[in-house]
Formats: C-alpha cells, structure tokens, sequence
C-alpha cells in the first residue's frame, strides 16, 4: 500500500511537471517570443560594437518595431552612427547603426566635432519644443559692469535629450522633463562655452532654422561680450 502512494505522488509531480511545461511552450508560442538584442551599457558616438556591448533579452515580436536590428551577427562590428550615443538598455535601430565598414570616416565635418552634455541647470530657461536633430541659438547674457545679452553660437545641432535620470528621451515623449541636452560643437567652441558657463546665463531660441539640415554651426565673433573672454584675448 505505501508503493502505491509513492507511485501516485511521483506521477501526481511528474503530471504537474509536464503540465507546467506544456503551459510554458503554449505562452511562448502564443506569445511569440524572439531574442533582441540591447545595449548593455551606454555607447558613444562611432563606437565599434562588440559582443560584449549586446544583452539578449527575449520579446514578443508585436511588440518589436520593423526599425530594431535583430540580427547579432549584423550589429557586431557595426558602428554607432558619428552624431548620437545609445543609452544603456536601448534597442539597435537601423538609422542609429552604421553598416561594418561604413560611416566611420565618410563624414569628415562630423569627426571634427564633440558632442558636449549641457545641464538645463546652466540654462535660464530651457525650452518644452526642444527636440532631438533639431537647430537652436544659444544666447549668453552676463553682468559685469553692466548686462550684456548676446549670440553666442548659432545653429547647435542638438543631438539628444536627456531626462532626470540622464537617459534619452524618444521622440514620442511629451512628459518627461528635459535634465540635460546634447549638442553637436566644433572642437574649438568647447573651451567657450564653458567659459561662457561660468561668465553667465545661457539661454536657446529655436528659430526659423531650427529643422533646417543645411544650417551651417558658427560662433558669433562679433559678440558684445568677447572682450570678457580669457580664451579669446588672442584671437
């Protein structure tokens, strides 16, 4: 009698075993699960992926946009494209990864620019149309010996958005509060806004050349201001 029990036990399990089993490849197959890849840490621009820089997460396809690049062997050794970064836990999409052995020095104007991180706490006021590709003005106004309010730099490409928790915000996102941007500047301009940063309040202005692909970046060298620049006693 106390085989019997045992015998029924161990088949009561292994009956629920294969139960659970058979539920778990039926949600799968309902649910069409597939492997996308992610980037397991932030990426910076024209970065070579690698194996390393890849998490497989698995998905249902639905919920996966045509634009993600599911295909390991295509992003390994692909780039991220010269003008964006790709945030930890962000997918691949196919406009933001240059193909192996493109892009990387196809762009000379884009590898003689840096991309500087901008805090909205260094802005007087920081504007709620700002959106990521977009052109802006930056205007600096200071008080010295009197105020001055000038152009600065016109035409910064902005490269991304970045919340409070300093990750990307998409395209699609209206509520989320701008913490930090990401412009696109000549190498040379970096040491004057930062100066500019600490002289005094930095402001942008979105203007008719805002979506303007053609709008050529400059720095204002006839600003009212230049003279109060250490950088620029010599130019």
């Amino acid at each position: 009698m106390y085989k019997k029990y045992v015998l029924i036990i161990v088949l009561s399990i292994v009956l629920l075993l294969l139960c659970f089993g058979f539920a778990h490849i039926y949600h799968n197959l309902k649910l069409d699960l597939i492997t996308v890849y992610i980037a397991s840490h932030n990426l910076e621009a024209n970065h070579l992926i690698q194996e390393e820089d890849l998490e497989a997460i698995q998905m249902p396809s639905s919920y996966v946009l045509e634009e993600v690049i599911l295909n390991k062997e295509r992003l390994i050794g692909s780039s991220v494209a010269l003008d964006l970064r790709i945030a930890k836990g962000s997918f691949f999409l196919k406009d933001q990864v240059n193909e192996k052995g493109e892009g990387r020095d196809s762009n000379h104007r884009l590898l003689e620019m840096t991309h500087f991180d901008l805090l909205s706490s260094n802005l007087s006021v920081v504007p709620n149309s700002l959106t990521k590709g977009m052109r802006v003005d930056i205007y600096l106004t200071i008080n010295q010996e009197r105020i001055i309010s000038d152009l600065l730099f016109q035409n910064v490409k902005i490269v991304t958005l970045y919340d409070e928790s300093f990750k990307d915000i998409s395209l699609n996102d209206t509520s989320s509060k701008v913490a930090g941007l990401c412009l696109e500047l000549k190498d040379a301009y970096i040491p004057i806004i930062n100066e500019a940063i600490r002289l005094g309040d930095l402001s942008l202005a979105i203007t008719s050349k805002s979506y303007d692909e053609n709008a050529k970046l400059s720095f204002n060298e006839n600003a009212r201001f230049k003279s109060y620049f250490s950088c620029l006693k010599d130019s």
